[in-house]
């Protein structure tokens, strides 16, 4: 009944107003798999970027999303056949996360590693982006603040270059910065402009 309501309030919606979609899913019981894959197909079909954050253990409801950014236990859980781990080679990691990405056909699967940096994989290219080196404090809202730096920067290259569809190395060094930027602190703060 609530996935009806919601369906419908969506379908209504103009997304072509916006300049993406995020959906940032702590797994409390709002977005369902089928709302999920729903607002996906949605965005596809009105070239909306939409850059998914999620706590889901289920790797259905995600396919053909435009971005999933995950970190690496969340990883693990969603794409067991591509496991990674501290320890693993750079090439074997990137080969994985690539190998996942397709599995589902994103277009872009960004894997959050913590001090060893962040991972990226789009039909285009797999890369690697280094940390910062900082001194960690309390590591909440690391995810979320990465995240915003990611959008901010793909966003503003968007704004330049209309016809962007993968998440670069630029995007995922802004976001590194910002998620860095935040760990200094205890609590929840806001992203530095330092980045």
């Amino acid at each position: 009944e609530n996935d009806t309501f919601l369906i419908n309030k969506l379908e209504e919606l103009d997304i072509t107003n916006y300049s993406a979609i995020v959906v940032s899913d702590y797994q409390k019981g709002f977005f369902s798999d089928d709302l999920l894959q729903f607002l996906i197909n949605k965005c596809n079909e009105k070239l909306i970027p939409i850059f998914i954050d999620t706590k889901n253990k289920n790797n259905l409801w995600i396919k053909n999303a435009f971005c999933l950014k995950i970190n690496e236990h969340e990883f693990n859980i969603l794409f067991k056949n591509y496991r990674i781990s501290k320890n693993s080679n750079s090439d074997v990691v990137l080969e994985n996360v690539s190998s996942a990405r397709k599995s589902k056909n994103i277009l872009n699967l960004i894997v959050t590693r913590g001090s060893l940096g962040s991972v990226s994989s789009n039909p285009h290219e797999s890369i690697h982006s280094p940390a910062k080196k900082v001194e960690v404090n309390d590591i909440t809202g690391a995810g979320d603040a990465f995240l915003a730096g990611i959008i901010y920067s793909f966003l503003n290259a968007n704004y330049i270059n209309k016809n962007k569809k993968f998440v670069d190395h630029h995007d995922l060094k802004l976001g590194n910065l910002a998620s860095s930027s935040v760990i200094l602190f205890s609590g929840t703060v806001p992203i530095s402009e330092i980045c």
